[in-house]
C-alpha cells in the first residue's frame, strides 16, 4: 500500500491476494493505463537485481510482485524497496514534479 499512496499520481490501483500483487500503472493524473511506465519500472527494478514478470493485466500496464513463498522479510523489505525506488527513478526521469530518484 505505501508505494501505491505515495505515487497516487500514476497508479491508479492495487489489487492483490495473499503473495501476489499489482500495481496498475497510469498517466500522471489521469485514469489512461501507461504501459510504457510500467515497462520502464519492471527494467529497473530487473537492473537493480530484483526480477519481476513482464507487466500484466490491461495493455499490460500493471506492475506484477509476486516473491517467492519462501522469501524472508528482510529480503521482501529490500525487494519492495527496490520496487519503490524504480517507480521514483521513472518518475524521475520522465521529470515529474516532487519526485526524488
Amino acid at each position: 500500500h505505501h508505494i501505491a499512496e505515495r505515487f497516487s499520481d500514476c497508479i491508479l490501483a492495487h489489487q492483490g491476494r495473499g503473495m501476489v500483487a499489482s500495481l496498475l500503472c497510469v498517466e500522471p493524473g489521469s485514469r489512461q493505463p501507461d504501459p510504457k511506465m510500467a515497462w520502464e519500472v519492471v527494467g529497473r527494478a530487473v537492473q537493480t537485481g530484483v526480477m519481476l514478470f513482464a507487466p500484466v493485466g490491461y495493455m499490460g500496464s500493471s506492475v506484477k510482485l509476486s516473491p517467492p513463498l519462501t522469501i524472508d522479510e528482510a529480503a521482501l523489505r529490500e525487494g519492495m524497496e527496490a520496487v519503490e525506488e524504480a517507480f521514483a527513478h521513472v518518475l524521475a526521469q520522465r521529470g515529474a514534479v516532487g519526485v526524488a530518484p
